[in-house]
């Protein structure tokens, strides 16, 4: 779905918005659920299948099941899965989906295309790498803080590339799109959570 740069833009943008979080343990749980490479299904909570076009993120079972989570964090990986769904529904169900089954080198070249968009997001919203050295130790276990500092080391990576980048598959106005978009109504979920909780 949205990249890892995508997803950390996203939640410090909207951590801006909501100061009332922990705004490094917001951003924290706004990437987290990309640190699990070797279950990414239940920890991005799909359900539903491809092949009926039933595939779906139940972010609001993973709302359900976390009470007991630090709230900052929880936010932010609620907002993580709302991003993804986001993409899913409206990115890659109504279009990708059926591009990639037709040709199948075009996923990888969309993937390029993801890199070449991490590192202009990086550039433009002034990413700083120290920024990126958020505190996990106690948010998870070793095995998940060890996962967590991988992807904030890929992320870092994503800060060494130069802005002058072409695109092969998606064009850069839909990638935008999609920010803007997503950015608009995680804030309006969002707020009706933190409202909640009060």
């Amino acid at each position: 779905m949205g990249s890892r740069m995508m997803h950390y833009v996203l939640a410090q943008q909207l951590s801006t918005r909501f100061p009332e979080l922990n705004r490094n343990r917001f951003i924290l749980g706004g990437i987290a659920p990309d640190a699990h490479l070797q279950d990414k299904e239940r920890a991005h909570y799909y359900r539903g299948s491809y092949t009926d076009n039933s595939r779906r993120i139940d972010y609001e079972v993973f709302w359900q099941e976390t009470a007991r989570f630090d709230f900052s964090f929880r936010c932010g990986y609620f907002v993580h899965l709302i991003a993804d769904d986001i993409w899913l529904q409206g990115f890659y169900k109504t279009w990708l989906k059926h591009v990639i089954a037709k040709d199948a080198s075009f996923g990888m070249r969309y993937h390029e295309d993801f890199r070449r968009f991490n590192t202009v997001l990086a550039l433009d919203n002034e990413i700083d790498p120290i920024e990126l050295a958020l505190d996990v130790a106690d948010l998870a276990n070793e095995q998940e803080v060890a996962a967590l500092e991988q992807l904030l080391h890929s992320l870092r990576e994503d800060l060494s590339g130069s802005q002058e980048q072409t695109y092969d598959v998606i064009l850069k106005h839909q990638l935008d799109g999609y920010m803007a978009s997503a950015l608009e109504q995680i804030g309006s979920m969002l707020t009706q959570k933190i409202e909640g909780h009060k």
